[in-house]
């Protein structure tokens, strides 16, 4: 008889028992050995999760709205199809937006759906922890974006004295630099008579959201608002710092012949890795493209920053900032006619060339190799 066959039932399982126990320190010490070279990634807190909100779906509505849109979207199914009145219909396509963030929102934070479903989640405190970390974001923002706003105006102006980087008060339609910034291409900065006037309040600039700090050397054409619309050096450094990170955000400037940014030096390898493994973009999931709502928080976050006002408010000097982030959105995303929507798309495709230089897609990288490959295997297959 085989010594295996003559052990005991004690030993049998005792010889099971110290296996088993071999089997978990293994387990542990490869656990602890992923844990010392960070490979173990920590589940994000809800909180966490929220922090892409505010840069990816929306910069100002409620998480309770853009569900209650979700809902009123399925009670819109059962219309009658009845004309609406101007109310209605401005209710409507409002509610539209809504829901079309909401859409944006399941992408950023699939595991809301999931949540919705579940009845033992708690959806009102779960929402409310989303909602912190979307609001929390947006501080960290204007708090930052204040202070490198007036850094960079510090370098490009060197104005005497400098502008504050804690605060604002030195800035909006007071300060020359920050006033021409915040001045519509439709006014001429360099006439004094519009300066007064626009300083006065007797030129109302409140409802014209083509300001010179969106347009390259801030420079637009009045007749033709489309033409550098969004491709300052300056939107672009802030895109860069919210996103990517500071010191990235110093390697762009406006260009003299097509009014557009690039960047003016590379970053030496070693930083480029780092930035890349850590920056914002990649924590949100931005997967190297730049979003239209992402492009309108930068440019809400910029126009604010040139005011002096004290805190973060949604209107100010009767500007609209909300009316801002809106019309920023629906320049790209509700465009009418085929050579207008190319325009969008190509201005998108050139923010991500700006911001994700280095990104390409490894689907479409690979595929001229995948189809070479294929068709030789095929060649090669026998005759059947």
């Amino acid at each position: 008889m085989s010594s295996e066959r003559s052990q005991s039932p004690p030993a049998q399982t005792e010889a099971a028992e110290i296996a088993r126990l071999k089997r978990r320190l293994a387990a542990s010490q490869e656990e602890v050995k992923e844990l010392s070279q960070g490979k173990v990634k920590k589940t994000p807190t809800t909180v966490t999760l929220g922090r892409g909100i505010r840069r990816l779906v929306s910069l100002y509505e409620s998480l309770d709205d853009l569900l209650q849109a979700a809902d009123d979207r399925q009670g819109d199914e059962d219309d009658d199809g009845e004309p609406l009145t101007e109310e209605a219909l401005t209710k409507k396509q409002e509610s539209e937006s809504r829901f079309a963030s909401f859409k944006v929102l399941l992408q950023t934070v699939p595991s809301l759906r999931k949540s919705l479903g579940d009845p033992t989640v708690d959806i009102d405190a779960y929402l409310m922890q989303l909602q912190k970390g979307a609001n929390d974001a947006r501080s960290d923002d204007v708090r930052r974006i204040k202070e490198e706003v007036a850094l960079c105006l510090n370098r490009e102006h060197a104005p005497n004295p400098p502008l504050n980087t804690k605060c604002r008060s030195d800035r909006g339609r007071q300060n020359d630099i920050t006033a021409k910034l915040l001045c519509p291409i439709e006014y001429d900065w360099s006439n004094e008579e519009v300066r007064n006037g626009i300083r006065a309040g007797t030129i109302n600039i409140s409802e014209d959201y083509f300001l010179r700090c969106f347009y390259p050397h801030g420079q637009g054409d009045p007749d033709n608002v489309e033409k550098g619309f969004l491709r300052s050096g300056l939107l672009i450094k802030t895109y860069s710092n919210i996103f990517i990170s500071p010191s990235s955000s110093e390697a762009f400037v406006d260009e003299d012949e097509d009014g557009s940014a690039r960047k003016k030096q590379r970053l030496n390898s070693d930083s480029q890795k780092k930035a890349t493994k850590c920056n914002v973009a990649s924590i949100i999931g931005m997967d190297g493209r730049v979003t239209p709502r992402s492009i309108a928080y930068a440019a809400v976050l910029l126009a604010f920053n040139l005011t002096d006002a004290s805190h973060w408010m949604e209107v100010y000097n009767r500007f609209d900032y909300r009316a801002l982030y809106a019309l920023v959105v629906d320049f790209f995303e509700a465009t009418s006619g085929r050579a207008a929507k190319k325009r969008s798309n190509d201005l998108l495709k050139w923010w991500s060339a700006q911001i994700f230089p280095h990104h390409s897609s490894a689907s479409i990288n690979t595929r001229k190799s995948r189809n070479k490959l294929a068709a030789q295997r095929a060649a090669w297959e026998p005759n059947v």
